[in-house]
Order: structure tokens, then sequence, then C-alpha cells
């Protein structure tokens, strides 16, 4: 189909538009999103370029009359996973004709005005679940999974209240910070054998930047500079408002005379796995997706887990997320081309326990403790993991690529 002249363009513009700003704002990396939308333009015979950035989108048009460029606006929100299987379905269905132009932008606007699968008193309650099993796998004690639990279920208050009032979200970090440093403390002097550092961390382990920071690298290795540019500089700037509000919770429990044993009784091994069993139901809420995708994100988190610990055994640390980065994808690239949906369903899990986001709040607690030298050391240590992540994640599209959509 070729355009003849702006109006009979006109719908599939709009498509295009709508699809491109709507991926955006459910997570979709800058690379994916321009690959899969000007594929789908040159299948509909729309002469169009793309550029995408985490808070808008460029599409440029052509026809008789020249080029035309449009700057979309993108509110970015959670990822959410249910969204964006909906939309690669529209994606493939517009390709494949099994619906029209005027039905996929239909589609595509039920989609973006659909409810949230799942209410806020579940949310809240799959933070605390997972913030508990973050303490385990961050080698805390039971002491402090029940307190990272109790940190988390605050932390998932705020974040309930902070999506209902935009000022509230733009403190979110910081106050989700300041709130988990001081409950751990709190809870450290209450009960004793608690570590308020490993409690705090795993209590804010959701809002920490890992998903965005390893997104961020990926692009920028793709050559998407300006995306990964502005996106590593979000999620650098999640990382330092958290920890400046770690670093004030930790001066007020000073100031007040607050003092805890840092000494956490240990578990068995066996409490780890029961952990990573325990995690994925809360990753489906979390990531808003549904509840079929339940056995995918438990395998992927399972061979994020083994890959990285075989490989941290025999490579070390950062090779050894690259061998568990590279696992998880091939995972999500052979679940995506079997069962026809988007890749990131399994692999936004399997991320997530690789956790490069931890060394960044470990880093911003060093420096907060004007320990510079163990602050720098952990930032380029999460750096280091950060492309080890990304490495396997791009050889993983080289030994099996993806779909020709997300």
């Amino acid at each position: 189909m070729n355009l003849e002249g702006r109006l009979r363009g006109s719908d599939e513009a709009t498509l295009l538009t709508e699809l491109a700003s709507s991926l955006a704002a459910y997570g979709a990396p800058a690379h994916r999103l321009e690959d899969a939308v000007s594929a789908l333009a040159e299948q509909l015979g729309v002469r169009a370029r793309f550029f995408a950035m985490p808070t808008a989108v460029f599409a440029t048009f052509e026809d008789e009359n020249g080029p035309q460029t449009t700057l979309i606006k993108v509110e970015s929100s959670d990822v959410n996973l249910e969204r964006l299987v909906g939309l690669d379905r529209v994606l493939n269905d517009v390709w494949d004709e099994r619906c029209t132009v005027v039905e996929g932008i239909a589609r595509i606007r039920e989609i973006r005005a659909s409810a949230n699968r799942y209410p806020g008193a579940v949310s809240i309650g799959c933070f605390a679940l997972v913030s508990g099993m973050a303490a385990r796998f961050f080698g805390g004690g039971l002491a402090d999974m029940g307190a990272a639990a109790a940190i988390g279920l605050l932390v998932g208050v705020l974040c309930d209240l902070s999506s209902r009032r935009r000022e509230y979200a733009r403190v979110l970090e910081f106050v989700a910070g300041l709130m988990a440093s001081l409950m751990g403390m709190l809870l450290g002097a209450a009960f004793g054998g608690i570590s308020p550092q490993t409690s705090a961390l795993a209590g804010v382990i959701f809002l920490l930047p890992g998903l965005t920071l390893t997104m961020a690298v990926t692009e920028l290795s793709t050559r998407n500079w300006v995306a990964g540019s502005s996106r590593l500089v979000g999620a650098m700037t999640i990382l330092v408002m958290i920890g400046f509000g770690v670093a004030m919770g930790q001066r007020i429990g000073t100031l007040i005379g607050l003092e805890a044993d840092e000494v956490s009784a240990a578990l068995p091994e066996w409490t780890l796995w029961a952990a990573l069993a325990a995690t994925p139901p809360a990753f489906v809420v979390l990531f808003r997706a549904v509840w079929g995708d339940v056995w995918i994100m438990a395998g992927a988190a399972l061979v994020a887990f083994l890959g990285a610990r075989l490989g941290s055994q025999m490579l070390g640390a950062e090779l050894g997320v690259c061998v568990g980065a590279l696992l998880v994808g091939m995972l999500g690239n052979g679940y995506a081309r079997t069962m026809n949906r988007p890749a990131v369903v399994a692999t936004a899990p399997g991320i997530l326990l690789l956790v490069p986001g931890a060394l960044g709040f470990r880093s911003m607690a060093a420096f907060s403790g004007h320990d510079a030298i163990e602050g720098i050391t952990l930032a380029v240590d999460m750096i280091l993991v950060a492309a080890g992540l990304v490495t396997g994640l791009l050889l993983a599209n080289v030994a099996l690529p993806p779909r020709k959509a997300l």
C-alpha cells in the first residue's frame, strides 16, 4: 500500500504513533521499539522513521508534500507486561492482516484505558514478599527477612500512594530510602539480630533501577546514544535519591540513639531455594503480568540464579552475571519464538534477580558514610555487572535471534 496524500496515510500514521508511544510508556527499550514499529510501517507501505527516548518519541512521515515530524510526549509508567503483550498482539495482527488499521487503533486505546488487573492491597503484599525473599538472597537471617518484609510493606504503601498523586511520586525514592533506613534501625534496636543495611536494601529492592540500568547500557551498546544516556542518568538519579534518603534515615537514627546488632543468624541452604520458589508469583503481580505467565517467570528466575551462581564459581562475579544473562536471554528469545509473545515476559524477572541496582545502593550507602574508596569500588562493580548483563543479552540475540517484533 503506497501513500497517496496525507489523508490516505492518516489512519496508518495514527496507528504507528499510538503504538510507539504506548510501547515506550510500558517499558519497551528504544532499539526494540524503533525496530518493531519501523518494520510495521514498511509492511503497511508507510515511509516513516522513529526516534525513541524514555519520555518522548519522534515520528517522521513522508508523502508527496515532504516529511512531517511529530513529537509524542510519553507519560512513563511502571513495566506492565500484560499491556505489552496486548500491544505486541495488535502489532502482529495488523502485520498479518488479521485486523484492520482502524481496528488496531481502537484496540490500542482499549489497552491503554484498561484498569490494572491487581488491586493495590495485593501489590502491597507482593512488595513485602519480594523484600523478605530478597533479604535471604543477600545472606540475611530470619530476623532480616521479617524486617525486610515489614519495610517492603511500608514501601508498597508509599508506591500505592504515589501512583495517585504526581507530587508524591516525585519524592517516592527519597522517602522510601529514608523510611527503609530508619525502620531498619528501629527494628534492629527493638529486636536485635537484624542488619539494618541488609533489611533496608531488601526493603527497597523493587525500587532499585537494576532493570532501567540494564536497559540503558543495552541502548548505549546498540548505538541508541540519546535514549541510553537519558535512561542512565535517570537510573543514577533514582539511586542518588534513595541513597540520600538512606543517609538521612541513618543520621536521624543516630541522633535519637538507635543502635542495632549487625550480626544475623545464618539460615540453611534449603531456605534459599524456598525463597527462589516463592518469588515468581510476586513478580507476576508487580510486573502486571497474567497468572499464566508464572511458569516462564519461575523458569527465568531459576535459570538466572543457577547461571549466575555457577558462572561466578567458575569465572568470577562479572562473567558469572554474563552467563546468567546469556541463558535468560536465550530462554526469553526461545519463549518469544515459540509462544509468539514478547521476550521481556521472561527476561524481566531474570534480570531483576541479577540486581546490578543492589550494588548501586551499596555504593550510595558507602558514599553517605564518607567511605569514598568503597563507594567508587562498588560503583565500578555496578557498571561491570551491568555490562556483563548486557553482553549476555546481546550474545543471546546472536545465538538465538529474537522475533521481528518485541
